[in-house]
């Protein structure tokens, strides 16, 4: 039987947000990293059978009267505080709806794990409708478009529709604007298809090229709006 005499790791973590730096909405667009992050924190803390269960009971060797009941004292005070660092990690309106006082933590976990992947056929639906819909022109620079579009995917994975990186590339593509025409065609006829990562960093990279050619054309004409302008100019007539 586990030493209950000593500091169980979970017991020491003073602040979840640093660990879990996501604040998951009714949205659930960041659900997938949310519950991710989750799972490899809980590993890490040996808490992992508060959330999943085994699928066979642990069967603990003899023990005291005492000892069994540190170690319910111990069970009961590490499910605390995982569903405390579940409640934390939520928006209040996601608080109101799974907050039940005599929850488990996993009754908690399953109550938001049925919220985002029940009616996977409906979600996989309007996320797709956004997926497809996704367009630069919409965003103020190339990097939060290609979050979005990386975060729907993901999303759709997780309600069983998962993008191919193909398709994702091929999306990203097809929402560029007009001043990306030659970028998309470029990309677009490479065999094979750049990956997703690739094409990203791409597209930074000429997305900073147009910058710098706008400032150069805003100079140019500066100088020579300046050397077309004459005394009479400021004369007044």
């Amino acid at each position: 039987m586990a030493d209950t005499s000593k500091l169980h790791p979970a017991t020491i973590v003073t602040n979840i947000k640093s660990c879990i730096p996501i604040v998951l909405d009714y949205e659930g667009s960041q659900y997938n990293n949310w519950a991710t992050l989750f799972k490899l924190h809980f590993r890490a803390n040996l808490v992992m059978d508060h959330i999943l269960p085994p699928a066979s009971p642990i069967v603990p060797p003899p023990a005291t009267a005492a000892e069994k009941l540190a170690a319910k004292a111990l069970w009961e005070r590490l499910d605390d505080i995982v569903r405390q660092w579940i409640y934390s990690t939520i928006s209040n309106d996601l608080l109101n709806m799974i907050i039940h006082q005599e929850d488990t933590a996993t009754e908690a976990w399953d109550r938001l794990v049925h919220l985002f992947q029940d009616n996977k056929s409906a979600r996989a639906l309007a996320l797709n409708a956004k997926f497809t819909n996704t367009k630069l022109v919409d965003f103020p620079n190339v990097k939060a478009y290609c979050t979005r579009l990386k975060v729907l995917a993901d999303n759709l994975a997780n309600v069983g529709h998962k993008v191919s990186d193909e398709r994702l590339v091929l999306r990203l593509l097809r929402g560029l604007s007009e001043e990306y025409k030659t970028f998309r065609t470029t990309v677009q006829h490479r065999t094979p298809l750049p990956s997703f990562d690739v094409v990203r960093s791409m597209l930074e990279l000429e997305e900073d090229s147009h910058a710098e050619d706008a400032i150069h054309d805003f100079d140019s004409n500066a100088v020579l709006v300046s050397h077309n302008v004459t005394p009479q100019n400021f004369s007044g007539n």
